[in-house]
């Protein structure tokens, strides 16, 4: 059984790979052309979906990847959703 501090380390670590390989792989290919669109990771193999709605592409993803927890990126931008705040520099997106 899962508790709660381990499936959260578990969804840190999640988090930190699939920024990993989106950074170092897949930002380079789809920067600036996509920015502003959904980017839907699933990052052990690094295949992606990308849509203007985060359920499109996951919907596409799904189809390939069935079981697996999937990584969801505004391409440009720090955060999927925002309820307000500072725009962050380009270079650390």
């Amino acid at each position: 059984m899962t508790n709660a501090k381990s499936a959260t380390t578990n969804l840190d670590q999640h988090a930190e790979n699939s920024m990993a390989v989106y950074r170092d792989k897949i930002r380079p290919l789809v920067y600036p052309k996509q920015k502003g669109r959904l980017l839907v990771l699933e990052p052990e193999s690094g295949d992606y979906e990308i849509a203007d709605q985060a359920i499109v592409a996951s919907q596409r993803l799904r189809e390939r990847h069935p079981e697996v927890l999937f990584f969801t990126i505004k391409i440009g931008y720090k955060a999927s959703i925002s309820f307000g705040g500072h725009r962050l520099p380009e270079e650390d997106c």
